[in-house]
């Protein structure tokens, strides 16, 4: 792996230097070596890295959301239907809730799972 692929998939997954160390298990100053060249990645680090990038790729996103049919296949929980044909999904993998709209198909985040109550936002039938 090169510094500059490290780097983009570190900018892939919206992480700075430390957050992307702590995932990895390294302090930030070790990415930014690595980012600039000036040591070189240890494998098991190198392949622990391509995990984080294969998970990043299968995670929920809007545009991935939106794509789709079928919330399921990345992970989506069926929550319930408000009767106007809406959907509540859960996410648990990133810890998020959304909302499919059925007038456009559209989905949006509704918020964090933590702290979140369904029934303030989503009148469930």
């Amino acid at each position: 792996m090169t510094p500059a692929e490290l780097k983009a998939i570190r900018h892939r997954l919206a992480l700075n230097t430390a957050d992307f160390g702590a995932r990895v298990g390294v302090s930030g100053r070790a990415v930014e070596k690595w980012e600039q060249g000036v040591r070189k990645i240890p494998r098991p680090v190198e392949m622990l890295i391509n995990l984080l990038k294969e998970n990043a790729m299968n995670e929920p996103t809007l545009e991935k959301l939106n794509e789709t049919d079928d919330p399921k296949s990345f992970g989506g929980e069926l929550l319930g239907n408000d009767g106007q044909g809406n959907q509540l999904w859960l996410f648990r993998s990133i810890d998020k809730v959304a909302n499919r709209y059925s007038e456009d198909g559209e989905v949006e985040w509704s918020g964090d799972i933590e702290g979140w109550n369904y029934t303030d936002d989503f009148a469930l039938e």
